[in-house]
């Protein structure tokens, strides 16, 4: 009798060890995911963002947990001569680029966790840039002496700041020049086809300029042309239509910023990177193909492309710069990695 006493004795001892186990598992249990929600379950914001000058963008506060519902959000800017900011909808500051230099966002959000009115700071640094354009004058001039569809060669080491005119024959470099322009039946002249200037060295053959930019409606580079250089189209407000052969690996910078009358045009399947401002105020640009081995879009690569309604950006691209599509302002329909954004604002605010 003693030792049965005794068994039932210690049972109920080691049960009491055993509730109280799991109650200290649990209660641990819930601090810690009390804690997990403290920490998570707050808005967040971009920490930085780079703008060019008079430009705008949108700043979005973002919910991490479907507990939060955020009351009221209020900005403010620590430098408002160099950005300034607004509220754009109950969750965005629109951002407005004035000069050069930083300045730090601040938006207060006053907010609801379940049941708990919570208010949090969040910061943004805002980095404005000013980009200069391009000038026509790095673009080599034909003088009276040289006539325009032979130019003559330069003398000495070319500078190289400005692309030497090489000599070059009908045959080598400049194709037959059709009857018809590509989009129409009109007859046209010579001087309508765009004149180009070529160069060479060890990274191959590039068209760097046109001699005759006001008059040129329409181009067709040489299939042996690997690079088309800084600005070289830059001003063609009169070009219609472009050829550009799969020889082209690179489109530098600025390459057709103001060709105003371009309607599409085709990158070539071999070209990489879409340099900054590459397209930029393309106002006429409506259809554009992008190849599916392009990794990069640089800042305001379509700037300013009033025209465009719809453009498909390949899966293969990873890095897109800010202002990209900057007063492209019929642009609804973007569609990237699966997903189809209705306007630029909601586009800027997801990458």
């Amino acid at each position: 009798m003693g030792k049965s006493k005794m068994f039932k004795k210690q049972d109920k001892g080691a049960w009491k060890f055993l509730v109280l186990g799991f109650l200290m598992v649990f209660m641990v249990s819930a601090i810690q995911d009390d804690t997990v929600m403290a920490k998570d379950a707050v808005p967040g914001m971009s920490k930085t963002m780079t703008i060019n000058k008079g430009k705008t963008k949108n700043l979005s506060i973002t919910a991490k947990s479907k507990d939060i519902t955020l009351k009221k959000v209020t900005w403010k800017s620590s430098n408002t001569k160099v950005a300034t900011v607004k509220a754009n909808g109950k969750s965005k500051g629109k951002v407005t680029a004035v000069k050069k230099g930083t300045a730090t966002i601040t938006a207060t959000v006053s907010y609801k966790n379940k049941k708990k009115d919570l208010k949090k700071k969040l910061t943004c640094k805002v980095t404005v840039k000013e980009i200069a354009k391009p000038k026509n004058s790095t673009v080599p001039k034909v003088t009276d002496t040289v006539a325009p569809t032979q130019p003559s060669a330069p003398n000495g080491t070319p500078d190289v700041t400005e692309a030497p005119v090489p000599s070059r024959t009908p045959d080598a470099t400049k194709p037959p020049v059709p009857t018809r322009t590509p989009d129409s039946m009109e007859t046209i002249s010579p001087r309508e086809e765009a004149i180009l200037i070529m160069y060479e060295d060890e990274d191959g053959k590039m068209v760097e300029g046109v001699e005759n930019k006001a008059e040129a409606v329409y181009a067709v580079i040489p299939e042996d042309v690997t690079i088309i250089y800084n600005a070289a189209f830059s001003g063609c407000s009169s070009l219609r239509s472009i050829t550009i052969p799969e020889s082209v690996t690179s489109i530098r910078s600025w390459a057709f910023w103001k060709c105003s009358s371009l309607t599409s045009i085709t990158i070539p399947k071999n070209v990489t990177n879409i340099e900054d401002w590459t397209f930029s105020e393309c106002s006429s640009l409506t259809s554009i193909t992008i190849p599916n081995r392009v990794t990069s879009i640089g800042e305001c690569a379509f700037e300013g492309c009033s025209s465009l309604t719809s453009i498909t950006i390949p899966d293969s691209v990873t890095s897109i710069g800010s202002g990209v599509f900057d007063g492209c302002s019929n642009l609804t329909n973007i569609v990237w990695k699966g997903t189809t954004y209705n306007s630029v604002d909601e586009f800027e605010s997801a990458i």
